[in-house]
């Protein structure tokens, strides 16, 4: 395993060691009751690189749990490759089943959010935490957090985020510890701190990073595992309470009040459970006047990705196919106001450009270049367009430009509190490009202490 115990107890953050959520979970154990549990994360979740999915650290988990317990566990896996905290933030529900909302909530996006500002950069994750955390179930929920160094061999000076950056610098180690949520940091496992200089420096043993460096191995799932399985032996020991209501949220440590994403609308062609779940759609969405852009249907093979039999997370939706392509989307807003988010995902290039806009208003089009896409794998963004929507049928249209073709695939439209406009400082999925310079950690330093 390459880890000692002493390493597990100090890279696990136990935040909720009064928790009633802990309480209510553990005595639906003892009485031997059925335990939901998702995972809500990007390819590492999803099993990017591992090609027997049984080996994935929530499924090592899993297996422990119903040989050592009486309560049997289900997990469902949500995870989406290359997608971030602010797709799941408005588009969660369509992956749930409203009778049935889980008892644990695993949260593994450390690596898929990151950006250059303290607090502004983890919004996102603050608002997802905050949805999953109001679920009628009052679910434990966890935060997993990985890290990406992309090792390609022995040489320091070969690894980007040679100094294992993620979200915990970011503002997540605050979140864990204000809303009582314990954090398992393999990134303490990876890349221990020093000390006497309080620098990291990955410490990469065999089995820890995958042979594609992009995602964490077998012995790095299996130290997750152990990690969580700990906790969850320690855990058991905590029993009394007996019921735990949703009391009063706390306010906001990072995100205004006002832009709180509780009742999100939201259509995806994305389904990370592929010929498995049903995505639920919170409304519906119309593809209209179209050249140059094609569809992916969601349960076609194509859609599937990479192809792997065992991973099924999908992305479909429309995919533009040449310079010029032109899209337009019809969809009713519903009572009272709205901010209106278009979903894109990148398939490959980064050169053009794209231009959105709301209705006929092309003369405050959104404009996206293809350089604010991660330069070697895809990845979902949510690009607001407009933040005070009224009522009634709208259309959203989307145009490239450029003499070479920025191919990107629409797979999704989301409505949320009206008011809100981009996440400042947050750029999901890329910690592996040159945003960690040093004078890009330079500017995270000086704003941590403002």
């Amino acid at each position: 395993m390459n880890v000692r115990e002493e390493d597990i107890a100090k890279a696990t953050y136990m935040n909720d060691k009064d928790s009633c959520r802990v309480n209510t979970l553990m005595n639906k154990v003892m009485r031997a009751e059925p335990i939901k549990m998702i995972v809500i994360g990007g390819s590492n979740s999803a099993g990017g690189g591992i090609a027997n999915h049984k080996r994935l650290f929530h499924q090592l988990f899993s297996q422990w749990w119903n040989q050592v317990t009486r309560s049997q566990l289900t997990v469902e896996n949500l995870a989406l490759g290359g997608t971030g905290s602010d797709f799941f933030t408005f588009c969660l529900q369509n992956f749930l089943s409203k009778k049935d909302e889980p008892d644990i909530v695993l949260i593994e996006l450390s690596v898929n959010d990151y950006g250059l500002s303290y607090g502004k950069s983890v919004q996102p994750m603050e608002l997802l935490t905050r949805r999953v955390l109001s679920f009628s179930s009052s679910p434990l929920v966890l935060y997993v957090s990985l890290v990406d160094p992309l090792k390609k061999n022995q040489s320091l000076s070969s690894i980007k985020n040679p100094r294992c950056h993620n979200m915990e610098d970011l503002g997540q180690r605050e979140l864990a510890s204000y809303y009582g949520i314990t954090l398992f940091s393999w990134r303490d496992i990876l890349c221990p701190l020093d000390e006497r200089n309080s620098v990291r420096k990955p410490y990469i043993r065999p089995g820890m990073v995958n042979r594609d460096h992009l995602h964490i191995d077998v012995k790095g799932h299996a130290q997750v595992a152990l990690m969580i399985i700990r906790y969850f032996q320690n855990a058991s020991q905590r029993t009394g309470q007996p019921y735990c209501s949703n009391s009063a949220m706390k306010r906001p440590l990072f995100v205004d009040s006002s832009i709180l994403v509780t009742k999100p609308l939201c259509w995806a062609a994305t389904n990370p459970g592929w010929g498995k779940f049903t995505v639920h759609q919170s409304f519906e969405v119309k593809a209209q006047r179209k050249r140059g852009f094609r569809q992916i249907p969601l349960n076609s093979t194509e859609a599937k990705m990479g192809g792997s039999f065992d991973r099924l997370d999908a992305f479909g939706g429309w995919l533009s196919c040449k310079p010029g392509s032109f899209i337009e989307f019809s969809f009713q807003v519903p009572s009272s106001k709205w901010s209106v988010g278009i979903v894109l995902r990148r398939m490959k290039h980064n050169t053009g450009r794209v231009h959105i806009w709301l209705d006929k208003n092309k003369r405050d089009a959104v404009t996206v270049t293809g350089k604010a896409f991660s330069t070697f794998r895809a990845e979902t963004r949510v690009y607001c367009v407009a933040s005070d929507v009224s009522r009634g049928y709208h259309t959203i249209s989307l145009e490239t430009k450029g003499q070479k073709t920025i191919s990107l695939l629409v797979s999704g439209i989301v409505l949320g509190p009206a008011g809100f406009k981009e996440f400042q400082g947050y750029r999901p999925t890329g910690t592996l490009e040159k945003v960690w310079s040093p004078e890009d950690y330079q500017r995270l330093k000086l704003s941590q202490t403002k």
